[in-house]
């Protein structure tokens, strides 16, 4: 049987040979130790997601979860949240009366689910990523982590720190309608145990739209020592301003914006303004030791906001009139969370 089968013959007995095993490799040499000082870098883009509070890695966090880097922040010149939600999936964008961030997150519109460093940032304004490192969007409830609200999902900003590790970056931008912005983010180690950080930005802009303006101002200095070996404290002051036309855009006609000049603004663009004070102060205590890490985070900040709105309603049958209406509204909000 097996004359007939010559190749099965021939493969039999080369499965079949014995097998020599290899001598083992020498045993690698030890190398000199190194020992690395400095502040740790706690939110970088793949540590875990902080808006949870504790150190959960994304694989373990049981919904869904967008992590906007720092290096995506930075190559793709996101400057604010209309920015962002052009790369999270579930996320959108709504008009905001003009005047403030509104995301849609799953089909749910919301001015309120806004967190900075895990922290309730619920007041109605535009908020700016020149002092973050760091953007998450959860989509989904969160009622059990976060409280109230959050029927869609939640959006936390992570805030740039004072670290240890040498940063220095400048950026200047022009474009048209007399558009000009400088930002800038500076820090480093000055003695074993403190660390530095500055993060400053200002903005004057205009627009195709008629008497349309922007003026932004914003500079977030923040330290960081080291109480002891496991201890260390971070302290942070932020203080922004937000100045602004409020541009409610081209009213509608039949279904359909109406056909006029790009450059129109119906209303009255100078009595509709929007003015904006942010100033907060965060401190973090953290200590690690006996297996566990304890961490304490304590916010104080006011938001004084003005906004007016003179904005056009429907054109009439014929097209022929705009109605025009006004309302305004102001914000005087202290908050201190710990």
């Amino acid at each position: 049987m097996l004359a007939k089968k010559p190749l099965a013959l021939a493969l039999f007995c080369v499965l079949s040979a014995p097998v020599f095993a290899q001598n083992p490799p020498a045993t690698p040499g030890t190398l000199d130790k190194v020992e690395v000082r400095g502040f740790p870098l706690r939110y970088a883009a793949n540590n875990p997601v902080s808006a949870m509070k504790t150190d959960t890695p994304v694989q373990d966090i049981p919904q869904a979860v967008s992590v906007v880097s720092a290096q995506q922040i930075q190559e793709q010149d996101l400057q604010g949240m209309a920015d962002l939600v052009r790369y999270v999936p579930g996320a959108g964008m709504a008009q905001g009366e003009g005047h403030r961030d509104a995301p849609v997150l799953r089909g749910n519109t919301s001015t309120g689910d806004f967190f900075t460093d895990g922290i309730r940032d619920d007041v109605q304004y535009y908020r700016d990523f020149y002092n973050i490192e760091q953007v998450e969007v959860l989509k989904g409830a969160n009622a059990m982590i976060f409280g109230r609200g959050g029927a869609g999902g939640v959006i936390n900003r992570v805030s740039k720190q004072a670290n240890g590790i040498d940063t220095a970056s400048l950026s200047l931008q022009a474009g048209s309608a007399d558009s000009y912005r400088v930002q800038g983010d500076f820090g480093a180690a000055a003695t074993d145990n403190v660390a530095w950080r500055i993060t400053g930005m200002g903005e004057q802009s205009g627009s195709f739209r008629n008497s349309v303006h922007r003026r932004l101002s914003g500079i977030n200095p923040s330290l960081a020592f080291g109480i002891n070996d496991s201890t260390r404290a971070v302290l942070s002051v932020e203080v922004f301003n937000d100045d602004r036309t409020v541009d409610r855009g081209i009213p509608s006609y039949m279904g359909r914006p109406l056909e006029t000049e790009r450059s129109r603004f119906f209303g009255s663009a100078k009595d509709s303004t929007a003015h904006t004070d942010v100033g907060s102060f965060d401190l973090l205590l953290e200590h690690d030791g006996d297996g566990m890490i304890w961490r304490n985070r304590f916010r104080a900040a006011n938001y004084d906001k003005f906004y007016q709105n003179v904005y056009p309603g429907a054109v009439n049958a014929n097209g022929t009139q705009v109605a025009i209406s006004a309302y305004n509204n102001q914000t005087d909000r202290s908050n201190i969370f710990n």
